[in-house]
């Protein structure tokens, strides 16, 4: 069976395979680049904006800029137009572009191979030097129970952009999670929610009032801040504002340190040296007064009991993110620890195979080391390119 033998093969249709496809093409080098999906996760946020500006998402050398493809001046993109920015790129580049699922990648006579999903049309590819930009997945919920059906944070943004909210509807939204997605879910959630309840292990901050971290609760996190705030303040009511109003759900914030099982329900133990901040305080106090946390026994603080059978709750994890890897025959491509691949600026510990993006830890993509700085073609296997081609 012919085979297709290219420089450097780019798994990933998102903005890292994008950054590295237009790096490759630069250095001359025959590119292909794979992906069951192009335009990257961002899609999945539809028509809400994205946390971060043009200016932190628009990829170096791409063929078309990113506000061409935005309805209106806005400082942000959203989901759906970031996406066709990301997939009109990747079809205006000089590469061969194949839409499939790569299930595994190998190595054999020093050249790799990719594998693509079964029932796949074309030939095998393969190519002297890899890229894996394939992004990243959710971590796994933070406890398992029979009857606890958890959503991740993947599955509400894919819901909320295409209407199917009932499942929120008047319900008790409980979310773990610490970061930018928690809180957004909290945000996107609150028109359709009766109580929203952010659960945290620890209090990030809000960027840059009371931390340096960009990483940090910023933008959309922010709205979501003032609502937790709102809904532990009764002061300064008007007859648009009561307790009485609708048209939102409350939007709780507590800190959390275990987690333990009792029967049907989960108990989290809110001591007071990680609600100490004055939100979180706020927001502790105003749930003991509506009966949703109990004085904790033991120690100072409250306690968080949920029944995971109630059908009137849905559980959402956003507790974080790990690499989204194809299967291959090196295990040690993943570090244990962080979830994000093993790697020095881009270099795996296998000769010739890269990482680039989210999947190697990058919170952002202009802080991403170009995986692709150093690569080039041996001129046997260029001649051998030009007389393919």
């Amino acid at each position: 069976m012919e085979q297709h033998v290219f420089d450097v093969i780019v798994v990933g249709g998102g903005p890292a395979g994008l950054s590295e496809c237009i790096r490759l093409i630069d250095l001359g080098l025959k590119v292909a680049v794979i992906s069951d999906v192009f335009g990257g996760c961002m899609g999945m946020m539809g028509d809400h904006p994205l946390q971060s500006y043009c200016n932190e998402l628009e990829i170096e050398g791409a063929p078309y800029p990113l506000h061409r493809f935005m309805r209106k001046l806005c400082v942000s993109p959203t989901g759906e137009e970031y996406a066709a920015y990301i997939r009109s790129n990747f079809e205006a580049l000089p590469l061969t572009r194949i839409q499939q699922r790569v299930v595994t990648v190998s190595k054999a006579q020093g050249l790799f191979e990719v594998n693509l999903a079964p029932g796949s049309q074309g030939h095998p590819l393969r190519a002297q030097q890899i890229i894996l930009a394939t992004g990243i997945r959710p971590k796994a919920p933070p406890f398992e129970m029979p009857n606890a059906h958890w959503l991740n944070c993947f599955d509400v943004y894919q819901m909320v952009a295409r209407g199917q909210v009932q499942r929120f509807l008047q319900q008790d939204v409980v979310i773990f999670g610490s970061g930018n997605s928690a809180f957004q879910i909290a945000l996107l959630l609150a028109p359709f929610a009766r109580n929203v309840s952010i659960l945290i292990k620890s209090y990030l901050g809000l960027y840059p009032q009371e931390t340096d971290d960009r990483f940090a609760l910023r933008s959309l996190s922010q709205r979501t801040l003032e609502m937790i705030a709102k809904t532990s303040s009764s002061s300064f009511q008007g007859p648009l504002n009561s307790a009485n109003s609708t048209g939102r759900a409350n939007i709780w914030l507590h800190a959390y340190n275990s987690i333990r099982q009792e029967g049907d329900k989960v108990v989290l133990d809110l001591p007071a040296s990680l609600n100490g901040n004055s939100l979180l305080q706020a927001s502790c106090r105003k749930a003991r007064e509506a009966g949703r946390l109990v004085e904790a026994q033991a120690s100072e603080g409250y306690e968080l009991h949920l029944d995971i059978s109630a059908k009137d709750q849905c559980l959402v994890s956003a507790i974080g993110v790990t690499a989204q890897l194809p299967a291959t025959d090196w295990p040690q491509l993943l570090n244990p620890q962080t979830g994000f691949t093993c790697h020095q600026d881009g270099k795996s510990p296998v000769a010739g195979l890269y990482f680039a993006g989210a999947a190697s830890g990058y919170a952002s993509i202009n802080t991403m080391v170009p995986a692709a700085a150093e690569m080039s073609a041996t001129p046997s296997l260029q001649e051998g390119l030009r007389s393919w081609a």
